[in-house]
């Protein structure tokens, strides 16, 4: 007589599915944080935001008088003027009615979940892009003059150091950046971080006094520059790629982000502002769908950002030796 065992009688198994997803990549997204932000309001009949900056001091303006005699040359007022043009951005998913009442995943849910992650991505792409493509401050590690020098370089020598920060550190202090709460930020990649995290001159965030607030993806402090992690990185092939446009071939060159206050501009995103980010769905018949058998979710968002000015904002390029 045979004995009666799972696999003869497989028809009666089926396969557990777990409703717990499993973790996937999120990236670490710090631009916004340090951007001058502002609103849109509305019927202004504008699709612009218009920054507005006084002129730097000059001691020339100033006069010698000569007792009695009154001033006749008066010094001018005037602003330097940054316009943003905004664009509006958005993503949409369309699920069935029979799948949202069989499946075994809450699918829109895990959807909206998906397209927030997208939205908080493009948002930190078009900063990127603004601060890449917008002219900076450029400089070179390993004392490269140039992009093609800095190729040239090993790893070891072309790396990132704390030399290097405290160049980018000197150089907004001779642009007169304003500071962020009283330090500039420097904003690095992964590879880059590790190089800086190997420096013998480097400070963790865990070494700070406890009352003092981390910014979001901070890892420490050096030379008066507060360090801050992104995996939303901008890195180069051995070619200078055209200004604004992120390569898709292997890394060898990494931008490193150094900033002042207002040395870039983004639109808010938070509040109740129109701009925000908005989830829309739509599940009622219409038209189109007259027995309503499919749901559509998404999201819009009116967005943009630039470069304010160019001398408070340095980006560095060098390479890592991490493998």
């Amino acid at each position: 007589m045979s004995t009666n065992t799972t696999t003869s009688l497989s028809g009666q198994y089926q396969r557990h599915f777990s409703k717990q997803l499993l973790e996937h990549a999120i990236n670490t997204l710090v631009l916004n944080q340090f951007g001058k932000s502002a609103d849109l309001p509305k019927n202004l009949g504008s699709k612009t935001i218009k920054f507005f900056r006084p002129v730097t001091a000059s001691s020339a303006n100033v006069q010698t008088l000569v007792e009695g005699t009154p001033i006749s040359t008066f010094t001018s007022m005037s602003y330097d003027e940054v316009d943003v043009d905004l664009a509006q951005i958005g993503e949409a998913m369309k699920f069935t009615d029979i799948l949202g009442w069989t499946a075994l995943l809450n699918v829109l849910k895990d959807g909206i979940v998906l397209m927030g992650e997208d939205c908080a991505l493009k948002a930190d792409d078009i900063t990127l892009a603004a601060i890449q493509g917008g002219s900076p401050t450029k400089r070179y590690s390993g004392g490269a003059a140039d992009f093609n020098a800095l190729v040239a370089l090993s790893a070891a020598n072309g790396k990132f150091t704390a030399s290097d920060a405290l160049d980018a550190m000197t150089n907004l202090q001779i642009n007169k950046a304003p500071r962020i709460q009283g330090e500039y930020i420097g904003i690095v990649t992964p590879q880059i971080a590790r190089d800086l995290m190997r420096d013998p001159d480097g400070l963790l965030a865990s070494q700070y006094s406890s009352i003092k607030q981390l910014f979001k993806g901070e890892i420490g402090s050096l030379y008066g520059v507060r360090f801050v992690q992104t995996t939303n990185d901008w890195a180069e092939a051995n070619t200078n790629d055209t200004e604004g446009t992120r390569v898709t071939s292997a890394k060898a060159i990494y931008s490193s982000i150094f900033t002042g206050r207002e040395g870039y501009g983004v639109v808010k995103l938070s509040g109740s502002s129109p701009m925000k980010p908005q989830v829309l769905i739509s599940d009622k018949a219409d038209k189109s769908d007259p027995l309503n058998q499919t749901l559509i979710a998404g999201w819009k968002a009116f967005y943009q950002a630039k470069l304010l000015n160019p001398a408070w904002v340095v980006v560095n390029r060098s390479k890592s030796q991490y493998v």
